[in-house]
Order: C-alpha cells, then sequence, then structure tokens
C-alpha cells in the first residue's frame, strides 16, 4: 500500500493520480475524508489524520509499505516531517519519498532550503528505505503573482539576472509517484526540472508569447520584495523564507536542468509555455 500525505494538494493529488493510472493501491491522507471524496479517484482509500497530531497518523500508516512525505508550507515545517517519519517507522513503513527542494541544506540561511536539509539528513539515517525527489521551482507558482500579471502586467522578482528551473508539478509528482513503485531507486537523491532555466526577463518573455501582450519584468532589492509580500498578506515568517530562496538562485543551484522527467516518466516534461498557454484564464485581463 502506497500512503500519500497531502493528497488534495497540488503535488500530492498528482501522485495519487498517476499511481491509480499505473493501478497501484493508494491510500490518501487527508483531514476530511468526507469533503476529500470526490476529488480523487472513487478506488482510493481515504484515511483521514491530522499532521499536527502524530499520534493520529499510527493507524493510517499501519499497512503501509511506501510513504510519500509531503506537508503544508508552515512555520514548523521540519517538525511535522520528522514526527511523521517517527511514526511511519514505528507503523512498519518500509520506504519513504521525500518530497524536497533545490538547494535543501541543514545549514542553510533559508528557511525552507534548511528544513528541507534538515528532513532529508534525519530520513537518510533513519533506517528506513528512501528515495529523494528535489523539485525545480513550481510553474504553478506562478499563480500567486496571477492578479499583479492580471491588471498590470508586470511579474516582480527579486533575484535579478540569475537563471533557475521550474518545473511543471504534474511532471514533478509523476516522478515521486515512479520513485514509490520502484525498488530500483532506493537511495537516490533526484532533482526534477522542466526543459529551460530561465532568468525572470526570459521568464517574462515567455508569459509575453502564450499570453499575447507584453509582460514587464520588474526587479526589486530582497528587502523591498519582502515588504511587498507582507503588504499583500504575507506572514512575515514566509516573506523572509520566500527572500532567502534568492540565496539558492544566486549561488548557481538551481540553475541545473536534468533530464530526470523524461528518464522516469518516458516522456519530455511539459513546457512552461505549455502550462502558462493552458492556464491563460488565470492570467487574462478581466473585461469591462
Amino acid at each position: 500500500m502506497n500512503i500519500v500525505l497531502g493528497a488534495t494538494g497540488t503535488i500530492g493529488r498528482g501522485v495519487v493520480q498517476s499511481l491509480r493510472a499505473a493501478g497501484h493501491p493508494v491510500r490518501a491522507v487527508v483531514r476530511n475524508a468526507a469533503t476529500a471524496k470526490g476529488s480523487l479517484p472513487d478506488s482510493v482509500d481515504f484515511a483521514a489524520a491530522d499532521l499536527t497530531e502524530p499520534s493520529s497518523l499510527a493507524g493510517v500508516f499501519a499497512g503501509g509499505d511506501a510513504l510519500f512525505l509531503i506537508v503544508p508550507v508552515a512555520p514548523n515545517q521540519s517538525d511535522l516531517e520528522l514526527d511523521a517519519l517517527r511514526v511511519a517507522r514505528s507503523a512498519g513503513v518500509r520506504r519513504v519519498v521525500k518530497l524536497s527542494a533545490i538547494g535543501a541544506d541543514p545549514l542553510a540561511r533559508g528557511y525552507f532550503s534548511r528544513s528541507h536539509g534538515v528532513v532529508e539528513a534525519a530520513l537518510r539515517g533513519s533506517g528506513l528505505g528512501w528515495t529523494i525527489v528535489r523539485g525545480a521551482f513550481f510553474y504553478s507558482n506562478l499563480l500567486f503573482a496571477a492578479d499583479t500579471i492580471k491588471r498590470h502586467s508586470q511579474y516582480v522578482g527579486h533575484w535579478a539576472d540569475h537563471p533557475a528551473a521550474w518545473v511543471d508539478p504534474a511532471d514533478l509528482a509523476a516522478v515521486c509517484a515512479r520513485c514509490l513503485t520502484d525498488p530500483g531507486l532506493a537511495g537516490e537523491t533526484l532533482t526534477a526540472t522542466g526543459p529551460a532555466a530561465l532568468t525572470n526577463a526570459q521568464l517574462c518573455e515567455v508569459l509575453s508569447r502564450a499570453l499575447g501582450r507584453p509582460i514587464r519584468y520588474i526587479d526589486q532589492s530582497p528587502a523591498e520584495y519582502e515588504k511587498t509580500l507582507v503588504a499583500h498578506g504575507g506572514p512575515e515568517w514566509y516573506a523572509r523564507a520566500e527572500v532567502a530562496l534568492g540565496d539558492v538562485v544566486r549561488s548557481g543551484v538551481a540553475r541545473e536542468v536534468t533530464h530526470v522527467v523524461e528518464r522516469l516518466t518516458g516522456r519530455p516534461p511539459r513546457s512552461m509555455s505549455d502550462y502558462v498557454s493552458a492556464n491563460q484564464g488565470a492570467f487574462a485581463p478581466e473585461r469591462t
């Protein structure tokens, strides 16, 4: 049995769908099974649990062979994942596939990189079988900027002309699903990206072509960008964490483009242009 945390989220849902499409059994862990039904295939086994209450996970993990480890973005993200790992080991789960991120390092200054790095290190030393999948920046993150793109034809960033790789969440989910069911991938740390690394100016060129109107890149200093996020309602801890991702990009680590998606799924990764074209409605100006 494959146990999938975050089963109704962007990546978790894709993992569930990929597993079921290949005929693999899935137990989808959700906070409310009643409301989750209908959003996933009927053949999925739903189990309710709360990640903030580790004791609720024991019965859910029982009988599971492999666990997909992902938790919501939160100020205690690493604690939630470490608790889930401890319960998984006690429940007899044999393998864990952890969704991590480019730049993961337990000694990193930035919260997200450090959090993922701490959990990666714990997983490697846990005695469990493991595969770590480091994802590039998600195409779907553009949806957080949709309002600015829609209203002002602008995209605001904070790492100047340094390139970063991006990835379609559906491709990333398919890679994670393959890792859950292929024991030959045990012990690997994989980085999944799309077909290109883009500067933010190049990203705006992609947006402009796909949307049929010019989208201008506005570069801010890290301090200015942090203020922008807070002004738009972002929590201060999240704004600091988001700004620190610039360290990863400026270091050059995020520019690597890999062939992991094609190797594990048998098809080329989706381009950002295709993603934006398929989601034009999210970025289209409102008609008056």
